[in-house]
C-alpha cells in the first residue's frame, strides 16, 4: 500500500518540528566527514566543543546554533556533505 502524501498542516508541523535544526548526509564514497560543533550557550570552550565524525552514507541531525556555518558551506561546496532539511539563517 503506497504511503499517501502529507496535508499541508502535517507539512507546517514537521517543519515547526524541524526549526532551529539541520539534517546533514555524508556523500563520499569512503571517508568519514568531521564536524566541528561549538559549545552549547552557558558552556565552556574547553568542556563543550565536540568533534562530531559523520560516518559514509549516514545522516545526522544538528542544532544551527552550535554548528559552524562556514565550515558547513565549505564541506558542501566540496560535495562531501548534503543538507537534506533546514537551512543555515
Amino acid at each position: 500500500m503506497a504511503k499517501r502524501q502529507l496535508s499541508q498542516r502535517e507539512l507546517a508541523q514537521v517543519k515547526n518540528d524541524n526549526a532551529g535544526f539541520v539534517t546533514v548526509y555524508n556523500r563520499t564514497a569512503n571517508q568519514p566527514v568531521y564536524i566541528q560543533l561549538r559549545s552549547p550557550k552557558g558552556v565552556d570552550f574547553y568542556l563543550g566543543e565536540q568533534t562530531v565524525i559523520l560516518h559514509v552514507g549516514k545522516t545526522a541531525k544538528f542544532p544551527v546554533s552550535r554548528l559552524y556555518r562556514e565550515q558547513i558551506i565549505n564541506h558542501t561546496k566540496a560535495g562531501r556533505i548534503k543538507i537534506l532539511s533546514g537551512t543555515l539563517d
